[in-house]
């Protein structure tokens, strides 16, 4: 009896021991993203019908690009994205529509891993060679993926990000027909440089400037657009 319960301490302190390396790498994750330095990277996104399928239904890609000053200017598909000191620009050439808001602090946050502990739970954690894998799962039903897997370079980069959603969705381009599917998307990050990039990229001027009554004007490469104005 003494043996295994010296066994089971071992098996608790191994587990205590593993899900505090898991909550340090996420940690760490947001701290290479928000750091003051210039940040750029590529993404890939594909949606899979299912869980287990292999065939994409549907892939675009994406940019990420960041300043000293932590500055940032996105671009996922057909939407833009600009957060600096003054503005946060949302801009859809798809619905041809600009949304001003007051600036983020760090629109970094969103690479703030450890979050996710608050709602989903650790299910397994392996060390790789090259990389970390951690599978996380959710804690409530009403979470709108059942699964997320990170996975996450030894210099705390993420390599890849794959969503397992919970609901079903509708992939049938018939209104008449259905073709309902509980799907998957893998996020894939790229092409990752600290090189210092122009400052143009993070101007406002690019998409809208500001009248001496402080009212906003779109930018003439946006003609036609709707200004939604939120501040």
């Amino acid at each position: 009896m003494k043996r295994k319960l010296i066994l089971l301490a071992v098996l608790v302190f191994v587990q205590n021991m593993q899900s505090q390396t898991v909550e340090q790498i996420l940690s760490n994750i947001y701290k290479k993203y928000s750091a003051a330095e210039p940040l750029q990277f590529q993404t890939t996104y594909d949606l899979y019908k299912t869980h287990d399928s292999k065939e994409i239904q549907q892939s675009y890609t994406g940019v990420f690009y960041k300043n000293a000053d932590n500055a940032i200017y996105m671009k996922i598909n057909d939407t833009e994205i600009l957060n600096n000191k003054e503005v946060n620009l949302k801009i859809s050439h798809k619905e041809k529509a600009l949304l001003l808001a007051h600036p983020e602090s760090t629109v970094a946050e969103e690479f703030d891993m450890s979050e996710l502990l608050k709602i989903y739970k650790e299910n397994s954690f392996e060390d790789k060679e090259s990389h970390w894998e951690i599978e996380l799962v959710a804690n409530e039903m009403t979470l709108p993926h059942s699964k997320i897997v990170l996975y996450i370079t030894k210099d705390y980069f993420l390599k890849k990000q794959v969503f397992y959603y919970s609901e079903a969705v509708n992939f049938s381009k018939d209104y008449k027909k259905t073709d309902i599917h509980t799907p998957k998307l893998e996020i894939t990050y790229t092409n990752y440089a600290r090189e210092i990039l122009e400052e143009s990229t993070f101007e406002t001027l690019n998409f809208l400037h500001f009248n001496t009554d402080k009212s906003p004007v779109l930018a003439a490469n946006l003609k036609g657009y709707e200004l939604l104005d939120r501040r």
